[in-house]
């Protein structure tokens, strides 16, 4: 059985203080056109506040509309404003020529 070596376009990186980078580690130029932040926050519901405390957890995906172009070597920065074990996963949607694609960064594995 062979295997496939995929070369992947992008490198994303989550820094400990929350800086989300992507570079564009292919050969063409890429645009970057969303960044989809998936995290957890625990919740407690109104009802059960003088109760008894039960936590809730809540999926969020945040959403960060982008149009940028990067060429290759080039980096993309954004603060997210989280800690980075906050952070279920990342993706980014880009296009490179005609093809539009998406790359997925997963915090634990």
């Amino acid at each position: 059985m062979s295997e496939k070596k995929v070369k992947l376009l992008l490198n994303i990186e989550l820094s400990d203080k929350g800086f989300l980078k992507i570079v564009n580690a292919g050969s063409d130029k890429i645009i970057v056109w969303k960044i989809e932040l998936v995290y957890y926050i625990t919740v407690t519901p109104l009802d059960q506040i003088s109760q008894e405390q039960r936590y809730l957890k809540k999926q969020i995906t945040e959403t960060i509309d982008k149009n940028k172009e990067l060429e290759p070597g080039g980096a993309l920065l954004y603060y997210t404003k989280l800690p980075k074990d906050a952070i279920e996963e990342v993706n980014v949607y880009y296009q490179i020529g005609n093809m539009f694609k998406k790359e997925t960064y997963k915090t634990r594995r």
